[in-house]
């Protein structure tokens, strides 16, 4: 998936502007009143996400997994 220089910059800009996105939402979550709700949705998607990592990668070889 990243064997082209292309794709590890077009991975590094994602992962750039994500991880400001979610220290943005960090920084102001302490003063907001759906702090409990925001991160009980955050749990929710990771565990979602997590779910779907290992259901989808049953029975899939390493070297033709297109993740």
């Amino acid at each position: 998936m990243f064997g082209s220089r292309t794709a590890l910059l077009v991975a590094g800009v994602v992962s750039a502007i994500s991880l400001g996105g979610l220290a943005t939402f960090l920084r102001l979550l302490p003063d907001s009143t759906s702090m409990v709700p925001s991160a009980a949705t955050f749990a929710l998607v990771v565990a979602t996400v997590a779910v779907g990592v290992v259901v989808g990668s049953r029975g899939v070889p390493d070297e033709t997994s297109y993740w």
